[in-house]
């Protein structure tokens, strides 16, 4: 027996490989964008394929190292395999054509083919061609047919069919009949090409003289070499005067409610005592494609973790259909999309058998976060019936961001500095850490921390919120440089950290400034979006625009007093100028506590404001403010200076000479008179000064 085995295997790969050589390589066959190829079955270990490194345009010294694979879903049997050395597809284990694909029809085997850096996925299919491996077979070897004595010639008799796993020209070809006197055979085709036989009365049967007929039918394939099966029919006579009743439907029958049907009939005949006999028929109901494939939920959740590996099974999808055979064969399919406005192709692909779906791309929480497909289930029947489903998939958070630190932020790659009053007390706000972590849940909760201090035992941070207050009072002996190095750390698993340093400079007083420690800089969603960020551009725009609208309006009066003053008295522009009529005196000026003071030559000019009401009738006082002002608080106050007594023209001297007579009548100023209190600390410096100037002269 192992011998015959033996024998009949090594005859099998011999004509194997002789349909090989007389049909040629198999070449790719492009359909619907990917590549096709054929091998037939029943080929031994080894046997090549397909060059897939060269069709696929693929360097084949760079495979391995691009982990070029097959993607297959687990345990399933892997009956070809690539050779990552030269890319080409060879048979891994024998292929049974009949046991991969009980369906009938053409048998394909989807490969799905990933190679990465890039990643790349092609889709391959491979035809497995029959070889006349089987012969035919007749469900029974020997069956019974009865006819009635009395059928007319010509009468036909359907015969059981044989069955043959083969396809094409290797299943069933023609029917033959063992010679005899009464029967003939035809055999006919049916809708599907499939064949079957039929016996033809050709001669007058009497039951008297012959009760049976034995017959032997043989059935053959038109595979090379032929094969052949056998069953051996007995036709039975029976008597004409028997009564006949047939068996039909009293309501339309669902193969999928009753597959089949065991009916009890009994005959009884009319004598005394009366005769019977039962006999019980089991009635198979065939299929028709009358339901639509069925999945196992409405919609399936799937949860997969972000940064996953690409080529990595994320779910698997499984649809049941109640037909049989064909009927039931259901391959699975992604219906057209986009995400986020890419073909959703290129995120996720399915397995067309299984139903096993594979992410195609390492997905990111914080790009995308959900998604959903359709998946769509389809059968193999005539017309084909389908169904659909939503698969939702959502990316679960990865603590893969650290915090991002937005407060404060340091200036020029420095430390963020920070002025501390050294009056601060205990519980003194010197401001706040704020950070901000692109992650989700506790991956994105924050806790803050001192981790280094000049002294820890002056501040302290908030976990919670990041504020940085003291603890205690400062003293003598504290420096006034405090170091800081405050952490910002989340709560995921592993814990991602962030740190600022911050340099706090402890003064006696705290410049009337903002502080840049102070500042809370938003990211630009945050901003744009915040209505108090609108408010306070408004409020600064109304400030800005009523300052300005200010300037101008004094200005304008400040030029008009100007050209007024002009007009009036003809003076110079340098000088400092009085209303018409308002002129003092000499002696008026030295009696006065008011003593003018010209700035000494070379020096920039004083700028001049008018001092309003307070002065004694007739009197126009200016507040000189020297260019060294900015950063002292002397104020000059001098009455109008009179005019020059070297003036060339005659009638001016006569003019002057007039005024200064007219002056002398004018009273003198009220010693009472002071000005504001914002001037008197001012007035007082400059009254001692001016005292010891003339005490030095």
């Amino acid at each position: 027996m192992g011998a015959a085995a033996s024998c009949r295997r090594g005859l099998l790969f011999l004509r194997s490989l002789l349909f090989l050589l007389l049909s040629g390589p198999p070449a790719p066959r492009p359909a619907g964008g990917q590549l096709r190829y054929a091998v037939s079955e029943e080929l031994e270990h080894g046997a090549f394929v397909a060059n897939l490194g060269e069709d696929l345009g693929l360097d084949v010294s760079t495979l391995s190292a691009r982990r070029f694979r097959i993607v297959s879903r687990a345990g399933a049997r892997q009956h070809l395999e690539v050779n990552l050395e030269n890319g080409i597809l060879f048979v891994n284990e024998r292929i049974d054509r009949e046991e991969v694909c009980e369906a009938g029809g053409t048998c394909l085997l989807h490969l799905q083919l990933l190679v990465e850096s890039p990643l790349e996925l092609y889709r391959v299919e491979v035809e497995v061609l029959d070889i006349n491996d089987h012969a035919p077979t007749f469900p029974w070897e020997e069956y019974v047919l009865e006819v009635a004595e009395s059928a007319v010639l010509g009468a036909r008799f359907p015969l059981e069919s044989a069955q043959d796993p083969d396809m094409g020209t290797n299943s069933v070809h023609t029917y033959r009949l063992s010679p005899n006197g009464f029967f003939s055979l035809e055999v006919q085709t049916r809708s599907d090409a499939s064949k079957f036989a039929e016996l033809v009365l050709e001669r007058a049967l009497d039951r008297e003289q012959q009760r049976t007929h034995r017959v032997l039918l043989t059935a053959l394939d038109g595979g090379v070499p032929e094969r052949s099966g056998t069953a051996r029919i007995l036709v039975t006579l029976r008597s004409s005067f028997r009564n006949y009743y047939t068996l039909v439907t009293t309501q339309a029958l669902d193969r999928e409610a009753v597959p089949e049907y065991n009916v009890s009939i009994t005959a009884r005949d009319m004598g005394s005592p009366a005769l019977l006999t039962r006999s019980t028929l089991t009635v198979p109901v065939s299929d028709v494609n009358d339901n639509a494939p069925r999945f196992l939920q409405p919609s399936y959740s799937v949860y997969v973790m972000e940064n996953n590996a690409p080529g990595a099974s994320i779910c698997s999808v499984s649809a049941l259909d109640p037909d049989c055979q064909q009927n039931a064969y259901l391959s699975y399919s992604i219906a057209d999309g986009h995400i986020h406005g890419m073909p959703v192709g290129t995120y996720v692909s399915i397995n067309s058998d299984s139903g096993h779906m594979y992410a195609l791309r390492s997905l990111d929480y914080e790009q995308i976060r959900s998604f959903q497909i359709q998946v769509q289930a389809q059968d193999a029947g005539f017309p084909p019936l389908s169904a659909n489903v939503t698969v939702h998939i959502f990316v679960l958070d990865q603590n893969d961001n650290a915090p991002v630190i937005v407060s404060p932020v340091p200036r020029n790659g420095s430390v963020a500095t920070e002025l501390v009053p050294r009056s601060a007390g205990p519980g003194y706000l010197v401001g706040t850490v704020s950070a901000v972590d692109a992650d989700a849940g506790l991956n994105s909760r924050l806790s803050y921390q001192l981790l280094q201090a000049t002294d820890f035992t002056l501040f302290s941070v908030a976990p919670d919120t990041g504020e940085l207050r003291t603890l205690r009072s400062f003293l003598e002996q504290d420096a006034t440089r405090q170091r800081l190095v405050v952490q910002v750390r989340d709560s995921g698993q592993p814990a991602l950290s962030a740190t600022v340093s911050l340099l706090l400079s402890v003064v006696d007083t705290m410049p009337q400034t903002l502080s840049d420690f102070s500042e809370f800089s938003l990211p630009p969603e945050a901003s744009s979006s915040s209505p108090l960020t609108l408010y306070l551009l408004v409020s600064l725009g109304s400030i800005s625009f009523t300052f300005l609208l200010a300037i101008l309006i004094l200005t304008a009066i400040r030029c008009r007093r100007e050209r007024c003053s002009r007009r009036g008295d003809g003076c110079s522009p340098p000088r400092c100028h009085c209303c018409p009529g308002s002129r003092p005196s000499s002696d008026g000026l030295k009696t006065s506590n008011l003593t003018a003071q010209q700035p000494p030559a070379g020096t920039t000019a004083a700028t001049c404001l008018d001092v309003p009401g307070g002065g004694p009738p007739g009197y126009c006082y200016k507040v000189c403010l020297g260019p060294e002002s900015a950063q002292s608080d002397f104020m000059f106050l001098k009455p109008c200076s009179p005019p020059r007594n070297n003036e060339k023209d005659p009638r001016k001297r006569s003019q002057l000479g007039q005024q200064l007579q007219l002056s002398k009548q004018i009273k003198q100023p009220n010693t009472d008179w002071l000005p504001p209190s914002t001037q008197r600390p001012a007035l007082k410096r400059y009254q001692i000064r001016h005292r010891g100037n003339r005490g030095r002269g």
